[in-house]
């Protein structure tokens, strides 16, 4: 798969990531990342196409590698940048929820201050998208709710750290858009 992607055969290196997970294989990060940087400045593939003609079957690929690996970040990460660069909000959204709710479930942010800023990163990047997306309030109530939630997990341990300011920045930008929208 890999080497069809060097040699500009976007389809087959598709095709190939996809039988390699089909026969027990495991996602392929470094595909992935080619894969997704050729559809996304749509580079010329070796019969004269554009890449950006895989996206769907991109996407695929990539919504399969996200759920055999939830909790690798770079799956998430190579999701959104394709759909920063392809998509459109609506695809965005539920990827960086995704990656969010990964982060969550397979760092030790309560604990670990880099794994927190981490955590508080993914959640201004979803709360970034739902502003531009142009969410409703009750969206934005729910993610204000996690925003508290990750707060309150943080401030034991690490309450002093760049993560939990971050946070803090981050509820009170919510508190005012939403007493700004009621």
């Amino acid at each position: 798969a890999a080497l069809a992607a060097d040699l500009r055969l976007f389809s087959e290196a598709v095709f190939r990531g996809r039988r390699c997970l089909e026969t027990g294989g495991t996602p392929d990060k470094s595909l992935a990342a080619v894969l997704a940087d050729a559809v996304s400045k749509n580079k010329t593939a070796a019969d004269e196409t554009g890449a950006r003609r895989v996206l769907p079957q991109l996407r695929e690929l990539l919504q399969l590698y996200t759920q055999i690996e939830p909790s690798e970040p770079s799956h998430w990460q190579t999701s959104i940048f394709l759909e920063r660069a392809c998509g459109t909000p609506a695809h965005v959204l539920p990827l960086l929820s995704g990656h969010l709710s990964s982060l969550r479930a397979t760092l030790n942010w309560t604990a670990d201050a880099a794994a927190l800023a981490s955590v508080s990163e993914a959640a201004a990047q979803l709360v970034e998208a739902k502003y531009d997306a142009g969410c409703p309030p009750a969206e934005m109530r729910e993610m204000a709710k996690t925003t508290g939630e990750l707060l309150h997990g943080a401030e034991g341990t690490l309450g002093a750290s760049e993560g939990a300011e971050g946070l803090r920045m981050l509820a009170t930008r919510l508190r005012r858009h939403l007493d700004d929208v009621e």
